[in-house]
């Protein structure tokens, strides 16, 4: 309990971003990923990719609104009242992660996702050394090109249209001459399709929601955080809040052998 706790405060007060640019154009793609070794299920998320004027936005619409709702409510909300909210949009459909980029100057990305507190890291956008190939395919109605690249560890087999001239697509996966309409990591872990785009009705503002309130760190220390929370909730409580839980489970011995599937592998 105390864990979840600490989880709602967080949310709670950490949602002061600021608008940064503002979406004109939406993507909405069709997420799949394999969380680890241990269970071959595959998670399916909803992610919207915004472009603006300077920038552009990779996030989980669900996870968000979220997240909005408990800042509608947040002066007068209780935890009760938080943790009823959260029970209206189901854990399998939300994710955390949210990637700004060009963000907070342009050949920048800044990262954010949630591990009982927000963590943020601000660092340059990789230069992905495309490989062009021959072969197309159709893609939500765009003839598509394939190209391979590589991107923090793992190779992609992505699918662009030059019939949308924005050098974009989900996660960090950018760099060529149109929109990326469908990814897929060689592994097969991840694959990302887009189900539906268009000219967003009025412009909406662009903003990491737990920006102000985030733990600031380097990349670096983003993924030993992350690394730490996969093996031993516990120890990473500890680290974050001093808390030494007393669960009967010992994280650290169950969790041994288990290979987690994160986007990036370096």
């Amino acid at each position: 309990m105390k864990k979840i706790i600490c989880i709602m405060i967080c949310i709670m007060a950490g949602l002061h971003g600021m608008a940064q640019d503002m979406a004109k154009f939406r993507i909405i793609y069709d997420g799949e990923g394999v969380v680890s070794n241990r269970s071959l299920t595959v998670k399916k998320i909803s992610w919207n990719l915004d472009i603006g004027e300077h920038s552009t936005y990779f996030y989980n619409a669900t996870n968000r609104a979220m997240l909005q709702e408990i800042r509608n409510l947040y002066a007068e909300a209780s935890l009760l009242d938080a943790f009823s909210i959260a029970d209206q949009y189901p854990a399998q459909s939300r994710h955390p992660l949210e990637v700004f980029c060009d963000y907070p100057q342009k050949g920048q990305y800044t990262y954010e996702t949630e591990y009982l507190k927000p963590l943020i890291y601000t660092d340059a956008l990789p230069d992905i050394q495309w490989q062009l190939a021959d072969s197309t395919r159709q893609v939500c109605g765009y003839t598509c090109q394939q190209a391979r690249g590589r991107v923090a560890g793992r190779e992609w087999v992505v699918w662009f249209t030059a019939d949308i001239p924005h050098s974009s697509g989900p996660w960090l996966l950018r760099g060529l001459p149109g929109l990326i309409l469908e990814a897929e990591d060689t592994g097969r872990y991840f694959h990302f399709i887009a189900r539906e785009m268009g000219d967003l009705e009025k412009p909406e503002p662009m903003y990491l929601i737990s920006e102000d309130e985030a733990i600031s760190c380097t990349r670096e220390q983003y993924r030993e955080y992350r690394d730490l929370n996969r093996k031993d909730p516990n120890a990473y409580v500890h680290l974050l809040y001093g808390i030494k839980e007393s669960s009967p489970i010992d994280y650290a011995e169950r969790n041994k052998g288990i290979e987690w599937n994160f986007l990036d592998l370096e």
